[in-house]
């Protein structure tokens, strides 16, 4: 008979567990949780004795079951209520066992820790895997109007042609229509971006040109890799730098897989922090290039359409006006 021989399976090495993975077992963790909780409940209200433990119990797995179904940020945030559950109950439980000299309660209590410690690596291993991921998908869109062509071109060539430059400025003006010199403006922007970015915020990004229309040019910025610590010690300043430096030491001081996990989320949620006020940032940093001067709207993916499409129609009926005073003169 064939013999198949399977290589290390992700059982073995949880590190290369999928987010899908990782969300069903937290998905049957709290289900088994919840048939407990109810267990405990039912057996509270049998007793006439339900407490706020025995609703904690029953109402934070419930909570985690119905918010592990799927991968969406949104939902998966809400499970944060429930690891912090886990930790106060813990501490509580632990306070109780010290206060009253109890060995049964700290051996329940050192269980608890196993079983919520387990709990915590899949819940830290799946937000670092959905942070990464949403990094990466981060991007947003430029607008941008490139204004003053005609006082560009004309600059460009007096510094070339001192003498007769004021001349050949309204020549090439005849020539180059807002169309062309956009484009190269655009060409510009597409490499200046990426190199702003990683020098100045430890960002890798892809710039692209998606449409052009006359002056008018929408660039989308997307993120394809976050240098998470030099990206805090440029835009966090010194003071932040301090502070994500000292719990960065604490972090160190847990074990190595629970540690780099927690590393790494702390890094994340800065870097998010920060990448929010990056589009704004782009847009003045473009205001300056070259001389050009442009107007520029920065937009995320989900209002981009909302911002383009009345642009557009205004574009459309400013061309219109021009071509109707054209004939008239």
């Amino acid at each position: 008979p064939a013999v198949c021989r399977l290589g290390p399976s992700s059982s073995e090495h949880p590190e290369r567990l999928d987010v899908q993975e990782l969300l069903s077992i937290a998905h049957s963790v709290f289900a088994v949780q919840t048939v407990v909780g109810a267990a405990g409940f039912a057996g509270a209200a049998w007793r006439s004795s339900i407490g706020l433990v025995a609703l904690g119990n029953l109402a934070f797995p419930v909570l985690g079951f119905a918010f592990t179904r799927d991968d969406t940020p949104e939902n998966f945030r809400a499970v944060r209520f429930c690891a912090g559950y886990w930790f106060f109950g813990l501490l509580h439980t632990f306070y109780l066992a010290l206060a009253g000299f109890s060995f049964k309660a700290l051996l329940v209590g050192a269980l608890k820790l196993l079983l919520f410690g387990a709990q915590w690596l899949v819940l830290a291993r799946l937000w670092r895997l959905l942070q990464d991921r949403s990094l990466r998908e981060v991007q947003f869109y430029l607008n941008i109007v490139v204004k003053n062509k005609t006082d560009v071109i004309k600059t460009q060539l007096k510094e070339r042609h001192p003498h007769t430059g004021g001349l050949l400025g309204k020549i090439a003006n005849k020539i180059v229509s807002d169309g062309k010199f956009t484009a190269k403006i655009a060409e510009k922007m597409v490499e200046n971006i990426p190199m702003k970015m990683m020098n100045e915020a430890g960002l890798m990004v892809a710039a692209t040109k998606e449409f052009q229309k006359g002056n008018f040019i929408v660039l989308r910025v997307a993120i394809e890799h976050v240098d998470v610590h030099k990206m805090v010690m440029l835009k966090g300043g010194e003071e932040k730098a301090q502070v994500v430096d000292f719990l960065l030491v604490l972090v160190g001081l847990l074990p190595g897989r629970i540690g780099g996990d927690l590393e790494y989320l702390l890094r994340g949620r800065i870097a998010q922090g920060l990448l929010r006020k990056m589009p704004e940032q782009i847009a003045r940093q473009m205001q300056d290039l070259g001389g050009v001067e442009v107007d520029v709207e920065a937009r995320g993916k989900d209002t981009e359409a909302e911002f383009l499409f009345p642009a557009l129609r205004q574009l459309e009926e400013e061309a219109a006006a021009g071509a109707s005073r054209a004939l008239e003169g």
